[in-house]
């Protein structure tokens, strides 16, 4: 197979800007694409990129455009080392009402379309990034990381497949990311959902506040009956209830589990609030099995990082153990989304309590699940929101589930596929029955 140097397959590369953080004389507004952002980039979220404010001049010349590459020079971590990609579909533009430009930290690479097919060089890129062939350009002394951009590019060939075999690797994972940006973007609508249900029926009380004023009914008949006609005088339905949040449930802190090394061949990922965030096992610390079984965690478990980056998320990665910083959620009079639902509630105020704290990672304490009330209603309300709301969150749970196994496939059929260990047409089977 031939294969040609990295620098002549490009036309264009430049390193990235940050910019101002305020509007001013000779500024161009921008969006600025940083590498903690590759991974939302890739599955078509740009909601995380920071609003900049970019000089004229670097703007013309540092615009971004479709089928760019955009390549980490510097940063990256012991676990993560620098030299990761990510591409810009067309559709990522459209997404943004201002121009996109990189952060300093990154560079793009614009690619000669008519030598080899962009998408591919992207997949190519992150082949030899995951089996760190590239890992000896990456070069810490003291301070940031850097990577060795120019020499890369002159020592780096590229195997040139055929122009059919390009385009064939390049549709099965599009086909892929494609599913996975689908199943995310119908998580926030379903989420969404559940979000305006709940805040409806349990913290607005609008069927019970309809009825008070004569409206006409916007549910289901047997679900409207089963809703008070007024309000007691503490202001919430007739008959309902409250309770502290952390009586609905039991709230479990994680472990030290610094005081629990892997000894032995077996071995589970420590579960902190990085993997929360990314929902990505790859780089965390491997810690013993040989913990008490309530700090497993399982697929959709329910997490709530009470310190650092408050959030709360149902789990969607591998068995793992439980962290110190994040309460493993459980309930045995409720489901699970009904406790989920009040801590998204109740997170706005979580996160002002920490983001108020003096110290150098803020946090809530258990006092303030005390603070914040539950309202409860009765129990064959309960079994009708489970049916409605419960079904919205199943199904986004099942969504990510799949989003997960396509990650995993994705990430299997990579190496493979460049290696020429597998066939193109048995690699389009998998993705077709997994899809």
């Amino acid at each position: 197979m031939n294969s040609m140097n990295l620098s002549s397959l490009l036309t264009f590369t430049r390193d990235g800007e940050w910019g101002q953080n305020k509007a001013g004389p000779g500024l161009v507004e921008m969006r600025v694409i940083r590498g903690t952002d590759f991974k939302n980039i890739q599955i078509g979220d740009i909601s995380t990129l920071p609003v900049r404010y970019i000089p004229e001049n670097a703007a013309s010349r540092k615009i971004l455009q479709p089928n760019d590459i955009l390549f980490e020079t510097a940063g990256g971590t012991k676990d993560q080392p620098t030299g990761r990609s990510v591409f810009l579909p067309k559709k990522i533009f459209s997404l943004s009402k201002i121009p996109l430009i990189c952060a300093s930290f990154s560079r793009f690479l614009r690619v000669d379309s008519e030598k080899i097919d962009p998408y591919f060089l992207y997949l190519y890129l992150n082949y030899i990034y995951n089996k760190r062939i590239i890992y000896k350009y990456h070069v810490q002394h003291t301070g940031v990381a850097r990577f060795q951009f120019t020499q890369f590019t002159k020592e780096q060939n590229i195997p040139i497949f055929n122009t059919h075999q390009q385009r064939a690797i390049s549709s099965i994972f599009s086909v892929l990311d494609d599913k996975i940006e689908l199943n995310r973007r119908t998580n926030e609508t379903l989420e969404a959902m559940a979000r305006a249900l709940f805040r409806d029926w349990f913290v607005d009380f609008g069927p019970t506040r309809a009825k008070m004023a004569g409206e006409a009914p916007y549910l289901a008949p047997e679900l409207w009956e089963l809703f008070p006609d007024g309000l007691d005088e503490e202001g919430k339905p007739e008959g309902w209830k409250t309770e502290p949040l952390d009586e609905t449930a039991t709230f479990l802190n994680g472990l030290a589990l610094q005081k629990y090394p892997a000894t032995g061949d077996t071995s589970l990922p420590a579960i902190k609030i990085a993997q929360l965030r990314s929902e990505n096992t790859e780089t965390a610390d491997p810690v013993s099995p040989d913990i008490p079984d309530d700090y497993i965690v399982e697929q959709n478990d329910l997490l709530f990082s009470w310190s650092g980056s408050l959030l709360c998320k149902f789990w969607n990665g591998q068995r793992g153990a439980l962290n110190q910083h994040l309460f493993k959620v459980t309930s045995k009079r409720f489901e699970p989304w009904f406790i989920y639902e009040w801590i998204q509630f109740y997170m706005p105020e979580f996160q002002a309590i920490a983001a108020a704290k003096a110290t150098t990672m803020g946090h809530i304490q258990r006092r303030h699940l005390t603070e914040s009330l539950v309202t409860i209603p009765p129990s064959n309300i309960v079994l009708a929101a489970n049916k409605s709301i419960g079904s919205l969150i199943e199904q986004i749970q099942s969504h990510n589930g799949q989003s997960h196994t396509l990650t995993h496939l994705r990430d299997l059929l990579l190496p493979k596929l460049m290696s020429g260990e597998i066939s193109i047409r048995d690699a389009e089977k998998m993705v077709e029955d997994a899809a």
